[in-house]
């Protein structure tokens, strides 16, 4: 069974969550070439993938520390102008009362008598 060390495919500051995520997309890219150039592959993709990686043709891009700061600010930024957008949506003109009690309550007859 092919066996290549992780630390020889992971340079030092990569995880080896983000091996396993980079060879998974790289194998679909391989499994998508090959079916779209109808070719039969001798190996299964996955192989072919930790290959690449083994031999540094394809290298592990991770985002340092200050990337993800600013990310996850960037996110929080637009759930909170999102939440203002629905707050403000939400809000009722008063032209129209469209409560349930005066959407469902029936309309008295004055002509009824009980």
């Amino acid at each position: 069974m092919f066996k290549p060390s992780v630390d020889d495919m992971l340079a030092g500051k990569q995880s080896r969550y983000s091996l396993v995520i980079a060879v998974a997309k790289r194998a679909r890219e391989i499994s998508d070439d090959y079916k779209e150039r109808n070719v039969l592959l001798d190996e299964k993709p996955v192989l072919l993938a930790v290959e690449d990686f083994k031999n540094h043709k394809y290298e592990i891009l991770e985002k340092d520390d200050e990337e993800i700061e600013a990310e996850d600010e960037l996110e929080e930024n637009r759930k909170k102008e999102l939440a203002e957008q629905k707050e403000q949506s939400n809000e009722p003109s008063g032209d129209n009362d469209f409560s349930e009690e005066n959407m469902f309550n029936k309309p008295s007859d004055e002509n009824d008598e009980d």
